[in-house]
């Protein structure tokens, strides 16, 4: 089974950080885009809440 919280399997493989832990930080790339998270909740198997750092999308 894949989560949410397993970023790197199921959205992009261009990942870097961690994102399994209230506090963590991460982020994801495609090409020349990026998306950068804060995790600021995680309740393992419940729920999951991310904050945008920033980006960079068209």
């Amino acid at each position: 089974m894949v989560y949410i919280a397993t970023v790197s399997e199921w959205w992009t493989g261009s990942f870097t950080g961690q994102a399994g832990h209230a506090g963590d930080t991460f982020s994801v790339y495609f090409g020349e885009t990026f998306v950068d998270f804060e995790v600021t909740e995680r309740l393992p198997d419940e729920k999951v809440v991310w904050r945008l750092l920033r980006s960079s999308l068209p």
